[in-house]
């Protein structure tokens, strides 16, 4: 082989690494949050309480919206790793926060704020089939 093949093999297998390299990582942005990504209900163990959890992506960030009785918020520090959710709500003054373990279409989990904690449980909502 010529150098000058040598030369033309080497930055072809380059180029092909880089593109793979590029194809993955597009690929991955976003795909670890996709069990999450939707609507959720959810309500306190003793039912006494009802929520809507809405997960999205901007970008490939994740971002969630809070609705309760006491209206619709933004979630603070949301993160969601290996089946675990966290995240925080601040409704006037009172930050509830919020840890679950989430399984396939279910989640499991317990709310924090000043007066105590509470258990919750959580379904997420069937997507709306294509026609």
């Amino acid at each position: 082989m010529t150098p000058r093949i040598k030369r033309q093999v080497a930055l072809a297998g380059l180029i092909l690494f880089s593109f793979a390299l590029a194809v993955s990582a597009g690929a991955s942005s976003g795909a670890e949050y996709r069990s999450l990504l939707g609507t959720w209900d959810a309500r306190t163990d003793d039912g006494a309480f009802t929520f809507v959890f809405e997960f999205s992506l901007e970008g490939d960030r994740l971002v969630g919206k809070y609705t309760g009785a006491s209206g619709s918020v933004p979630m603070s520090d949301l993160a969601f790793k290996d089946g675990a959710l966290s995240f925080s709500v601040d409704l006037g003054g009172m930050v509830i926060q919020f840890s679950a373990s989430v399984v396939e279409n279910h989640l499991t989990g317990t709310l924090t704020l000043q007066y105590g904690e509470a258990g919750f449980t959580g379904t997420k909502r069937k997507e709306p089939s294509a026609p």
